[in-house]
């Protein structure tokens, strides 16, 4: 059987290339596998983890929770070898990424979802192909490898999503 080359890790918020080294904005991520061997050291916490952008790897992050609230509600659809578009802008990338944030802090599935959606917006904005639309899907947006993340409410929508597309279901992946 081969093996998937999915992500390890997807970005909720906008990237760390998206914004300029001097700024201070959150970066939401969630572990959805475990780590494999070009995974980065930093790269090993798990569940869904906020740190800035600007902090050395080798700090803490600045929140770290299990994923609870993306639990039975992920998917990753392949759509591309690797999308390439030009830089967002990013101010309004920090923006986003702070609501990311906040939305995750408060384990807010409709906030992280508004927040989801502004960044397909600014993704589209910078020249990505639009990704297909999915019944009953919140949000979605480009992630690495060529896939895109999926967000819904209900596992069942998302286990139909997967069913009908041959898009992965995916959890997020915590160890303690």
């Amino acid at each position: 059987m081969p093996t998937e080359h999915y992500p390890h890790l997807v970005y909720l918020s906008g990237r760390w290339e998206d914004t300029p080294p001097y700024c201070r904005t959150p970066l939401v991520v969630c572990a959805v596998k475990t780590p494999t061997e070009d995974v980065f050291e930093h790269e090993v916490n798990t569940g869904i983890t906020i740190r800035l952008s600007d902090t050395l790897i080798d700090q803490p992050p600045l929140f770290q929770s299990d994923g609870a609230v993306l639990r039975g509600r992920m998917a990753l659809l392949r759509v591309a070898d690797q999308v390439e578009f030009s830089r967002t802008d990013s101010t309004a990338v920090l923006s986003v990424n702070r609501l990311v944030a906040e939305a995750v802090r408060e384990a807010a599935l409709p906030k992280l979802a508004e927040a989801v959606n502004q960044i397909n917006t600014l993704q589209l904005e910078a020249g990505a192909t639009a990704l297909p639309s999915a019944l009953h899907a919140l949000a979605y947006k480009h992630v690495a490898n060529g896939y895109g993340l999926y967000l819904f409410a209900e596992r069942e929508h998302r286990d139909a999503f997967c069913t009908k597309s041959g898009a992965l279901a995916v959890e997020p992946y915590y160890v303690q």
